[in-house]
């Protein structure tokens, strides 16, 4: 099912092909829904969305890529995915939330990403490394500035 108008882009697809981007995208809600399938790239660049919202269950993905995107909210759910990398880069965020429930994940990297809240949850999932290289965060804290803080393994 595809669905498309001058303010929504909705995308819900199973069994589906190897390769999906979105180039270049001017609307207010992205929404992908993909379940059952075995993906090798999923893109949004450049994209200028409000909110960008990605559901995957039961894949098995090479690449999930946001580059040099321009949105208010991102949430990503992976759900009993097998994920190799997952990318924010550049990216202009106010809200990032990054969901992984029973997922067997390589990458999680955020670079040069300028985030007001960043999120990161998971559950029962294998995380290998995450990384977040000159991340500008302007949480409730106040820290203005993390700088390169490099590859962090996570157990």
């Amino acid at each position: 099912m595809r669905q498309c108008n001058n303010t929504m882009a909705k995308v819900r697809w199973r069994q589906c092909d190897s390769h999906f981007v979105l180039s270049p995208s001017y609307h207010h809600i992205v929404v992908i829904v993909l379940s059952h399938c075995r993906h090798r790239t999923i893109a949004l660049s450049p994209s200028y969305c409000r909110t960008v919202v990605i559901v995957l269950s039961h894949y098995r993905h090479c690449i999930v890529a946001l580059s040099s995107s321009y949105s208010r909210t991102v949430v990503i759910v992976l759900w009993h995915c097998r994920h190799r990398i997952v990318t924010l880069l550049p990216s202009y965020y106010r809200i990032v939330a990054i969901v992984l429930s029973h997922c067997r994940h390589r990458i999680i990297a955020l670079k040069s990403s300028y985030c007001r809240n960043l999120v990161i949850v998971s559950s029962h999932s294998r995380i290998v490394a995450l990384g977040i290289l000159m991340c500008n965060h302007d949480g409730p804290n106040g820290i203005p500035y993390q700088g390169d803080l490099g590859l962090i393994p996570v157990t």
